[in-house]
């Protein structure tokens, strides 16, 4: 756009130029001709006439003439155009520098947004860091919290254990208290009979010394008569010589007497120590019999055949004593009833009975020989419903002699006693031995015990012991990973339950799991609500 205006105004400038007579004159110059394509050289000379401007083209030689007005005329429009072009350039220019400067502004703005933006993400980085922060010291105190609390209940689990083996030791020593006090009256009584019979024998000593005294009376009246006679003297003396000879025999029989005394008492006190050392073989066999006994089964017939001083009356409680002593140190007892053979619609009261008594007594188990009646379930259920359950148990975790540190039993404490709490449907315990679900039918719990296990033998067994359901789940099940195994035999068991009724969508079950593969892990336990 400069270049244009510079030819337009050297066009104006040097081409024409007036002299002092007022005639026109051309000048060095170059024009331009819009009209053609290409650039041409005119240079001088040049002539003007009749108002026209003639000149030679060197080049080619050829003449142009064009009227000066038509040449002024159109050099004029392009003057006025360029003179327009350059305002319009410059309003362009004005206009493309206020953009600049709007741009430059807006730029401006940008840039202090940025600022502004990057100084809050940098406080919210401080912020963020600062809440990490709190949360890391949070979560600190939350680990020394349960830390503590973890402290204390395992404080807590070492003074009740400490406090159950303290009952368990004041419960041993009533037990050989009451058995020393027994033996005791045994041998008072003994004593009392021997010290009956001395007694006895000095009373005729003291007889023979009264005859001994009479014979002297006797001896002396007969001398008193041998002064007043002289013919009996002889008589007399020979009377006092036999006399003497029977104080003699007498004096040797009372001598003997006593060595016989002696020799009672003697005896008296080997028996009893033949009684003492009879009874600790008895207690020790019997300590051995129930170490080594896994269970025990008693009639009727068998405690009168074995108990032959204990009267017919007293069957049953000498039945009972045994049974409680064997199931005081964890081994069940089946006690069978010789039921009636009547299997009617009715059953007699007697019968009824017998099968309250059978639900209400503390063993393991029980089995009998034939029911009573076509229907004794509702029976059983009855005299089950109006037990205490919660009140036998506390009775049978004071009586029974559990070792404390053993975890399998001190878990199936926990879960009869969680069953109470929460009101479960079933206690659910995985076992390989059978342990863990016989620990848990000693206490008695208001629920059934589903024990699921993968030996055949072990299920067999687990139906002597008292409301356990045996389960046994086939090897061909198992899986790899031992947690998933788990889980597997757990919802096998809610699926049995399920179709046997024993319980329902909603209700919940405590299950009882090891924490590793094996026997004797059983230390797990945990709560769950029956989905569907």
């Amino acid at each position: 756009m400069k270049d244009r205006r510079s030819i337009a105004t050297a066009r104006l400038a040097y081409i024409f130029a007036r002299d002092t007579d007022n005639k026109m004159h051309y000048n060095m110059a170059t024009l331009t001709l819009a009209k053609k394509k290409e650039k041409d050289n005119f240079p001088l000379p040049m002539k003007i006439e009749d108002g026209k401007a003639e000149w030679r083209n060197l080049k080619s030689g050829d003449a142009f003439a064009w009227p000066i007005e038509e040449i002024v005329g159109k050099e004029q429009n392009d003057v006025e155009q360029e003179q327009n072009d350059v305002e319009q350039e410059q309003n362009d220019v004005e206009q493309e520098q206020n953009d600049v400067q709007q741009t430059q502004n807006d730029v401006q703005q940008t840039q202090n947004g940025a600022q502004q933006t990057q100084n809050g993400a940098q406080q919210t980085q401080n912020d963020a860091q600062q809440t990490q922060n709190d949360v890391q010291q949070t979560q600190n105190d939350v680990q020394q919290t349960q830390n503590g609390a973890q402290q204390t209940q395992n404080g807590a689990q070492q003074t009740q254990n400490d406090a159950q083996q303290t009952q368990n030791d004041v419960q041993q020593t009533q037990n050989d208290v009451q058995q020393t006090q027994n033996g005791v009256q045994l041998t008072q009584n003994g004593v009392q009979q021997t010290q009956n019979d001395v007694q006895q024998t000095q009373n005729d000593v003291q007889q023979t010394q009264n005859d001994v005294q009479q014979t002297q009376n006797g001896v002396q009246q007969t001398q008193n008569d041998v002064q007043q006679t002289q013919n009996d003297v002889q008589q007399t003396q020979n009377g006092v010589q036999q006399t003497q000879n029977d104080v003699q025999q007498t004096q040797n029989d009372v001598q003997q007497t006593q060595n016989d005394v002696q020799q009672t008492q003697n005896g008296v006190q080997q028996t009893q120590n033949g009684v003492q050392q009879t009874q600790n073989d008895v207690q020790q066999t019997q300590n051995d019999v129930q170490q080594t006994q896994n269970g025990v089964q008693q009639t009727q017939n068998d405690v009168q055949q074995t108990q032959n001083d204990v009267p017919q009356e007293q069957d049953a409680v000498q039945q009972e004593q045994d049974a409680v002593q064997q199931f005081n140190i964890g081994d069940f007892v089946a006690v069978a009833y010789n039921e009636g053979w009547y299997l009617g619609e009715i059953c007699s009261t007697s019968d009824n009975i017998n099968i309250i008594n059978i639900s209400f007594r503390k063993e393991s188990h029980r089995n009998r020989f034939k029911a009573s009646g076509s229907r004794p379930e509702p029976i059983a259920r009855e005299a089950e419903s109006a037990m205490f359950h919660r009140q036998v148990f506390e009775e049978l975790r004071r009586e029974i002699l559990w070792e404390a540190s053993d975890p399998t039993q001190s878990a199936a404490v926990a879960a009869v006693q969680a069953s109470f709490s929460c009101q479960a449907a079933a206690i659910i315990v995985v076992t390989r031995s059978g342990k863990s679900a016989a620990d848990m039918s000693h206490f008695r719990p208001r629920c059934p015990i589903l024990a699921i296990t993968r030996e055949a033998q072990v299920a067999r067994q687990m139906h002597l012991w008292r409301g356990i359901h045996p389960l046994w789940y086939p090897e061909e099940k198992r899986k790899e990973n031992w947690v998933d195994d788990v889980e597997a035999r757990v919802t096998y068991c809610i699926e049995y339950a399920k179709n046997c009724q024993l319980m329902k969508v909603g209700d919940t079950v405590v299950i009882v799991t090891g924490w590793r593969p094996g026997s004797g892990h059983t230390n797990t336990m945990r709560i769950k609500c029956i989905m569907e």
